[in-house]
């Protein structure tokens, strides 16, 4: 099987705020752009421009009679459909 290779760098609080300013200025969330870049991460790493992301969904937001006898996290992952360009 192929390799798995794991590499971990923190951004500096200049970097997270140029991501922050470049993510305010398109209209769109941090989250949103960071999807964004990881689609097209994923896209060029593959090969393909369509892609499945999965994306984790916290649940509990909503205020349902007995929500708190309930027992397990509530939590989804969400299938987000993507086109990126290579």
């Amino acid at each position: 099987p192929g390799r798995i290779l794991a590499l971990g760098q923190a951004l500096t609080p200049e970097e997270s705020a140029g991501l922050r300013r470049l993510a305010a200025a398109g209209g769109v969330s941090l989250f949103d752009l960071l999807l964004a870049l990881y689609a097209r991460t994923l896209a060029r790493w593959s090969g393909r421009e369509e892609l499945v992301i999965g994306v984790a969904h916290g649940g509990r937001r909503h205020r349902l009679p007995g929500i708190e006898r309930m027992v397990g996290t509530c939590a989804d992952v969400l299938p987000v459909a993507v086109r990126a360009e290579l």
